[in-house]
């Protein structure tokens, strides 16, 4: 009885802690993109509107013009939670910027990483592309 009280104790900790932490650990997954600024000297993020695009995920797309961005309200909403809006929008090849060493250490693996605006309908922040193979 004693073995199991303790495995209880200790998941409970083990909640609570992710709880208190888990808010912080999302900030540090952002750093690197605070650090990068887009070819307009913007800022790629302020904080939440930065996300890993999922490996199995087509929101992106090479086109003759440039990444193509296609998203879903919801799909929007991974990577900027306050995102309100869809979205389909050329991001020009001469604006895509290379993923800094740091994204390497980011736990989503990704080949592309987008940073959107939450109020500004079709606005790319920054869009990181990882070199072809």
């Amino acid at each position: 009885m004693k073995i199991i009280a303790t495995a209880v104790l200790l998941y409970i900790v083990a909640i609570f802690a992710m709880l208190i932490f888990g808010h912080h650990t999302g900030a540090m997954a952002h750093h690197w993109y605070s650090n990068q600024h887009n070819s307009k000297g913007r800022s790629c993020c302020s904080g939440n509107d930065c996300a890993a695009v999922p490996l199995d995920a087509d929101w992106v797309q090479p086109t003759k013009a440039g990444y193509r961005v296609v998203l879903s309200v919801e799909q929007a909403q991974t990577i900027n939670p306050n995102a309100t809006f869809s979205m389909d929008v050329v991001v020009p090849y001469d604006e895509v910027l290379a993923p800094p060493p740091e994204a390497a250490k980011d736990s989503i693996p990704a080949l592309y990483y987008l940073c959107i605006a939450a109020g500004a309908p079709n606005t790319v922040y920054c869009l990181f592309a990882a070199p072809s193979i």
